[in-house]
């Protein structure tokens, strides 16, 4: 495989080390590279339906806070590529004990307002588009009920149709929210901490609703654990930096919980069982049965305001 990339990707031929670091949900093969004393980090895309060259050239034109990229394009027998600098802190998610809350706070509203600079300029003013995105939310909720159908044998109970009928009664307050050109995933773990926090995984941008894009970082909240606070404050600054009258709207905690059943329920155990990862979705089903067992009400266990 690498020996093949090689043929394409000439930076590769140059390095001392090439070494496949691949993690969590990826979409794409991830690989560590040494060139000349230094780290880089290739990413190689398992699919071609999004227009990812284009979206990497936007983030550059408007000089988004990312890592810096070295070369990016298209390979005839891989699909993209992109090659950047290696962050060596790592993500905001490892460094969440080591910034206090009012750093992660400011530092988040600063990528915020730098990414409104991108939202301001690609976001389309689409009036149908919340019947679209209703529809083709619940066609992925049925595909993962589905999936649970099929391997129910293996699975635990879950809640099933509480999370349809709390989907259902949440997902109408996007009703009249504008979508907007984002980054699909604004997570710590999507954070690399620098001199600033430097955007990863933003090669699948995409049009949505702002909480959706936030949609991971509500786990630490849901669960309760000792990394909550600092999940609130940088959720509190990417919105303020982004659109601070979000944080004023009474019905947020009521899209963020919609957010995090999508992300929990829809696409992590919908994901798990489609590769057939028993044990991964098991975990996962797990995990959202003892958030569903602290509160009556999903939204409650939010509170951002």
């Amino acid at each position: 495989m690498i020996d093949d990339m090689k043929n394409e990707i000439s930076f590769l031929n140059e390095c001392s080390k090439i070494e496949l670091i691949n993690k969590g949900l990826s979409y794409a093969s991830v690989y560590r590279l040494e060139y000349n004393y230094h780290e880089y980090v290739l990413k190689v895309y398992k699919d071609n339906a999004i227009d990812r060259k284009g979206i990497v050239k936007k983030y550059l034109d408007f000089n988004q806070p990312i890592p810096k990229v070295l070369e990016y394009g298209e390979t005839e027998s891989f699909g993209f590529y992109i090659i950047m600098e290696c962050i060596s802190r790592g993500t905001l998610e490892e460094n969440y004990n080591t910034i206090s809350e009012e750093d992660i706070f400011q530092r988040a509203k600063v990528l915020g307002k730098k990414h409104r600079l991108l939202i301001e300029k690609y976001s389309p003013n689409i009036c149908d588009f919340y019947e679209k995105f209703k529809k083709s939310e619940f066609e992925k909720f049925n595909k993962t009920a589905n999936l649970i159908h099929e391997y129910q044998n293996f699975l635990p109970a879950i809640p099933m149709l509480k999370i349809k009928e709390d989907m259902e009664r949440l997902i109408v307050y996007f009703k009249e929210d504008s979508p907007l050109y984002m980054h699909w995933d604004l997570k710590a773990d999507n954070i690399l901490v620098g001199d600033e926090f430097l955007m990863i995984d933003y090669e699948g941008g995409e049009i949505l609703y702002l909480p959706i894009a936030l949609r991971c970082e509500i786990y630490h909240i849901m669960n309760g654990d000792e990394k909550s606070n600092k999940s609130k404050s940088f959720l509190k600054g990417i919105l303020t930096g982004i659109d601070e009258q979000q944080l004023c709207d009474v019905n947020l905690n009521k899209k963020l919980a919609y957010a995090y059943l999508k992300s929990a329920f829809v696409y992590i155990v919908g994901y798990f069982l489609e590769n057939n990862r028993i044990d991964d979705a098991v975990s996962q089903i797990k995990k959202i049965n003892v958030v569903y067992e602290r509160c009556e009400r999903i939204e409650d266990l939010i509170a951002l305001q």
